[in-house]
């Protein structure tokens, strides 16, 4: 009787959880205010926000940091190629990524979440947050496209 009084409740849980999965709205008010909540405005002028995508763009990160270095670790001096370490859920790589493909810059991508021999090279160079970028003789933590387009350009 316990065990099916546990599935029951399972049962129930799992049921209603589903309901619990609510929608962001994002509206201004007429002061100009911008409000973002989980139940529309009362005026109903409001537009949804895309969850999956505001996660992606959630980060921690408020600077990003460009090195000149006299020895690059991990990749080859000659080759202005770069190497961009990442994780799966980081919303900066994402726009990295994206940047890119848009500009058709090749990358190679290490992602230290899939793989232990990247995650063992990020923390061997000291790596404490990402995405770190490699190329010519800089090192970039974070991702800003003005602070990233600068430094690209005396590189290529």
């Amino acid at each position: 009787m316990n065990k099916v009084m546990h599935l029951g409740f399972l049962i129930f849980f799992m049921t209603f959880s589903l309901f619990g999965v609510s929608q962001i709205y994002k509206w201004t008010d007429e002061n100009g205010k911008t409000h973002f909540s989980d139940k529309p405005p009362e005026h109903g002028n409001a537009e949804t926000i895309d969850q999956q995508l505001l996660a992606a763009q959630t980060s921690s990160y408020t600077h990003v940091a460009v090195k000149e270095l006299t020895t690059l670790p991990l990749a080859n001096k000659r080759n202005s190629k770069i190497v961009m370490y990442t994780t799966s859920r980081c919303g900066y790589c994402a726009k990295a990524r994206s940047y890119f493909a848009k500009h058709k810059i090749s990358f190679k991508e290490k992602n230290i979440d899939t793989s232990k021999k990247y995650h063992g090279e990020f923390k061997k160079f000291g790596g404490k947050g990402v995405p770190v970028l490699f190329w010519g003789k800089f090192k970039m933590t974070g991702f800003s496209v003005a602070r990233f387009e600068k430094m690209y350009k005396k590189v290529t």
